[in-house]
This record gives C-alpha cells, structure tokens and sequence, in this order.
C-alpha cells in the first residue's frame, strides 16, 4: 500500500554569523536519522520525504542520493513550493 504521508525535514546547521547565537552541530545529521526512520520503519516513499539542510561549510555534505531532488536548501522558495504542490495534487 503506497503511503499518503508526505514529509519536510528542514535541518539548518549553518546561518550566516552573527553575534547573538552560533551555528548548530547535528541538525542536518538529525533530520537525516528522521528520514531514515521514516522511510525503514514507517515505510514512506523516499519521493515523499523532502530535505532541506544548510550544513557547516567545512563539512561540504554531498547531495543525498536517496533522495531524489537532492538535498536543497532550506529557502523561503524551497518550503513554499513543494508543500503546495502536493497538497493540489
């Protein structure tokens, strides 16, 4: 039975410095762990499961290949527009 849930992982490493707070250290590595329990354990189609991830820029992560739009990044453009293309589907 092909799922109807859909998911987006947003996971934000690294933002531009500025002196009130750091760049975190794990949520790209987190929302990567989320997939995969969703997609082992609950069964979600990998086309359903959407990540957007800014990682540190010394880890340089390569584009996911499980996933099939890759990895983007966590853009106003890049929530918007494949949130509301699945829910006119």
């Amino acid at each position: 039975m092909v799922s109807n849930f859909y998911a987006l992982l947003i996971g934000i490493d690294y933002d531009e410095p500025n002196p009130y707070y750091k760049s975190l250290k794990g949520a790209v590595r987190d929302i990567n762990k989320v997939a995969s329990f969703l997609e082992k354990s609950l069964q979600i189609q990998v086309e359903h499961v959407i990540r957007l991830t800014s990682p540190l820029p010394e880890q340089n992560s390569p584009t996911d290949g499980r996933s099939p739009q890759g990895n983007k990044p966590p853009t106003y453009a890049n929530i918007v527009e494949p949130t509301f293309r699945r829910l006119k589907q």
